[in-house]
């Protein structure tokens, strides 16, 4: 006699797909590439694929499949590799008209790794500092002013 009551290992979560799907795999990984980390909008989405999985799960699911968010990543990425991948995101834009937030989701989309919007702008701080003045919005758009002169109330 088997001593598992449950050999199959299906308990009350009846809907919950197998460890081993892998539609699930390959949606985690596909909201992965396009910076969709929260859980509760992940399961939002799943819940539109048809398919009806907790919270839990689907962070446990990402562990396993090694899906990281910024802040794990930035900090288990050696820095070497951190600041080249800042520096290789920076030279596709030689006019340095890309912000942090760009930078982040160029890296993500390029690597699969997701750093932290406050590591990347230090970084871009450090070896780009007129970037920041280029980007800043009010760069060359002071507005000129001259005094108004009237003539006189017949003159326009």
């Amino acid at each position: 006699m088997p001593a598992n009551n449950n050999p199959t290992g299906k308990n009350q979560y009846k809907d919950c797909p197998p460890l081993d799907d892998p539609r699930v795999a390959e949606l985690l990984r596909e909201y992965h590439r396009k910076g969709i980390m929260n859980r509760w909008k992940i399961r939002e989405m799943f819940c539109h694929e048809g398919i009806f999985i907790s919270e839990a799960t689907i962070s446990r699911r990402r562990k396993e499949l090694g899906l990281l968010g910024s802040g794990t990543a930035t900090r288990k990425t050696p820095v070497t590799a951190k600041r080249q991948m800042v520096l290789d995101q920076m030279a596709k834009d030689p006019t340095s008209r890309q912000g942090p937030k760009t930078i982040q989701k160029g890296i993500l989309f390029d690597t699969g790794i997701c750093l932290t919007r406050d590591y990347i702008r230090h970084e871009m701080r450090a070896q780009d500092p007129g970037g920041f003045a280029i980007r800043d919005p009010y760069a060359g758009k002071k507005v000129f002013r001259v005094p108004l002169v009237s003539l006189g109330p017949h003159h326009e």
